[in-house]
């Protein structure tokens, strides 16, 4: 893997995946750039987290560098898949401008929204009025 993609399924020792972090939850270190060239990789570490059954998940965003509106969706992507399994994921570490970001635009009206546009079908039966 790149150094300039964030490094997520590296198992074991000393690598970004461990257990027990705070409170019990599994703790996911990210690990360089959260942008459109990580997306599939990000959400396919959020499938596979899923699938693996963990209540709760913490991603540490704490040497992530970059962060962009891809890496953004990602994440209310990431919360709703969360929130419909009944799982909680908690994010710690967050850069000061993704941090300032996601208060802006108050990120659980903004999730719910992308949800429900996601829920409209496909874009050409779509209306902005």
């Amino acid at each position: 893997m790149q150094e300039f993609y964030p490094d997520y399924l590296s198992l074991g020792p000393g690598g970004p995946v461990e257990g027990g972090g705070d409170e019990g939850a599994l703790v996911v270190r990210l690990v360089g750039e959260f942008d459109r060239y990580s997306e599939r990789m990000f959400l396919g570490c959020i499938r596979e987290l899923l699938s693996e059954g963990h209540v709760e998940v913490q991603f540490d965003f704490s040497e992530v560098r970059f962060a962009d509106t891809s890496g953004l969706r990602c994440l209310f992507q990431a919360q709703r898949q969360f929130r419909r399994a009944g799982r909680q994921l908690t994010l710690t570490g967050l850069p000061a401008g993704l941090e300032r970001i996601l208060l802006m635009v108050s990120a659980h009206g903004l999730a719910r929204a992308v949800e429900e546009w996601d829920g409209l079908g496909p874009p050409t039966s779509r209306s902005l009025s």
